[in-house]
């Protein structure tokens, strides 16, 4: 009966130790010495993009921010982001991605989980960096983790979203949804010519939701892939062709209210709306 005492005192002992460990795996698939790091600093302007290529650089930042104790908080949500935003992407061992943005003590991974994360993210910035893009700044929606500040599940937080620019519909294309996933997003669509003339197009699709009379680009999920034929196709006058929208994973669960799925070029668009209920 003793060694079962001192054997159960032992493992709780040891799960005491853990809980209290400081140190965490979240970084682990990166993979530096086959990547750059990409390091974003988001506020109320934009998000400025930065890199290195340096793989002392990386590898020294990466060993900081793998030994910050991460604790999951499961009511996190985006009322408690707050600027400046700041993220990290770097290349895995598998070929993929791996990104994280920190706001207000939390960080936010890919596949949406939310950990209180100590760590000052501000002393990141006094690296030697090369701007991403030439000193451009993206707006501040170009998050990496951008749909977990955009949408808790149940609704969307617009600050967050990218307001889409006013377009002029294609005439004389016509789109019908032919079919629907079961999270409500069309799997694809039908596409017809009742105009005289040829109509070039390609394959991409991309959805966008009503918010208080304005459209905005629903972002995808960090970590999902949606490449398509940059080829394009033409359409003849009086033909219909079906067109395969994004997979429904890349989007996810959407929350209620009214959506429209879009393609087309950024001047010439079709699109068809449809609600989820």
């Amino acid at each position: 009966m003793k060694k079962a005492i001192v054997f159960i005192l032992t493992a709780a002992a040891i799960l005491t130790l853990a809980a209290c460990g400081k140190g965490n795996s979240l970084w682990d698939d990166a993979h530096p010495r086959t990547s750059i790091l990409i390091f974003y600093i988001t506020d109320e302007d934009g998000t400025e993009p930065l890199f290195t290529a340096d793989n002392s650089v990386k590898n020294e930042i990466l060993s900081k921010l793998k030994s910050v104790k991460a604790v999951k908080d499961t009511k996190w949500s985006p009322e408690k982001a707050t600027m400046p935003i700041y993220s990290i992407e770097i290349g895995t061992t598998g070929g993929h991605t791996l990104c994280a943005s920190w706001s207000g003590g939390y960080l936010i991974t890919q596949d949406g989980a939310a950990y209180k994360y100590d760590f000052d993210f501000t002393s990141l910035e006094s690296y030697d960096w090369t701007a991403l893009t030439g000193g451009f700044q993206y707006d501040r929606t170009s998050i990496p983790c951008a749909r977990y500040f955009a949408c808790d599940g149940e609704k969307w937080y617009p600050f967050y979203l990218r307001p889409v620019e006013d377009f002029s519909r294609q005439k004389d294309i016509e789109m019908e949804i032919t079919a629907f996933s079961d999270s409500g997003l069309p799997v694809s669509v039908s596409l017809t010519n009742t105009g005289g003339k040829l109509w070039q197009y390609g394959m991409g699709t991309a959805v966008q939701v009503c918010l208080d009379g304005t459209w905005y680009v629903v972002p995808g999920i960090p970590g999902k892939e949606y490449s398509v034929n940059t080829v394009l196709f033409g359409l003849r006058a009086g033909e219909t062709a079906e067109l395969n929208c994004a997979p429904a994973d890349y989007y996810g669960n959407l929350p209620p209210g009214n959506y429209r799925i879009t393609a087309g070029d950024d001047t010439h668009v079709v699109c068809a709306e449809f609600e989820i209920e």
